[in-house]
């Protein structure tokens, strides 16, 4: 149903970032998390100069949201004589990943692209600078953001834990960004069907291609497996799901680590 997981991350002095798109069903707070006017502790490279972009506000993308929700609600009643059931998958989310240069302007020919396959509607984009891992000179141990570090905003310091007791000292440390970028759309189209019907394997893969050549990057395997020992490192990173209140919640961590 969905693409493989997201492959690379931008680093500095390393390799270079693999092609991928991965869409999922949106999470609670997306759309905020996006525009930044939700807090999140996984945002930390706020004071180096390189700013996040994002095509709407919570409230300018929830209005498309809205008008658009109604309008294809109302299309699948008169085409079918039925309420639109709760269940109905009415948002997804992609997560792309991208290279340092990238812009809102690069995503604009994927965005036609996925309205045009699927018959959805984007209504947010959102480029992110902000979020990434440290990778220990010393022995390589990789600490994530918002999971194994955190940015006190008052004196801009990291630490290790969120109440900023035990500061890390960066200059053993090599900061590595995740430029990534999120898509939102309806997910239904504009018959009231759920677009998740038309992801099959063939349209993902040419996704996949298209994606790819638009950003110029290399593309990422389409079937990734994990062997036992980097499952364990994976989880390791993650926690179990039971620690999360929604497989969909795990689901998305789960996909951040495994890049």
């Amino acid at each position: 149903m969905f693409f493989s997981y997201p492959q690379g991350v931008i680093k500095k002095g390393r390799e270079m970032a693999k092609s991928s798109i991965h869409i999922q069903r949106a999470v609670e707070g997306s759309v905020g998390h996006n525009s930044r006017e939700h807090f999140s502790y996984s945002v930390v490279f706020t004071d180096d100069g390189e700013v996040n972009e994002c095509t709407n506000s919570v409230d300018e993308a929830y209005k498309i949201y809205r008008d658009e929700l109604q309008q294809r609600t109302q299309a699948y009643t008169e085409r079918t004589g039925q309420k639109l059931q709760k269940s109905a998958v009415t948002q997804l989310s992609a997560i792309l990943n991208l290279e340092k240069h990238h812009t809102l302007k690069d995503l604009e020919p994927i965005k036609k692209h996925l309205e045009k396959t699927f018959g959805t509607k984007v209504y947010q984009m959102a480029i992110h600078r902000d979020e990434g891992k440290l990778i220990s000179k010393i022995d390589g141990t990789e600490l994530y953001s918002g999971k194994d570090f955190y940015l006190n905003t008052e004196n801009k310091k990291f630490y290790y834990d969120k109440q900023f007791t035990k500061e890390i000292d960066l200059k053993d440390y090599e900061i590595v960004k995740n430029y990534h970028a999120h898509i939102e759309m309806m997910g239904l189209d504009k018959d009231g069907n759920a677009i998740r019907q038309k992801m099959n394997k063939r349209v993902l893969k040419e996704m996949q291609t298209f994606v790819a050549k638009e950003l110029k990057m290399e593309r990422g395997k389409e079937n990734i497996s994990y062997s036992q020992d980097e499952m364990k490192q994976i989880l390791a990173l993650t926690g179990n799901k039971s620690d999360y209140d929604s497989n969909t919640l795990f689901a998305k961590r789960f996909n951040e680590v495994a890049k």
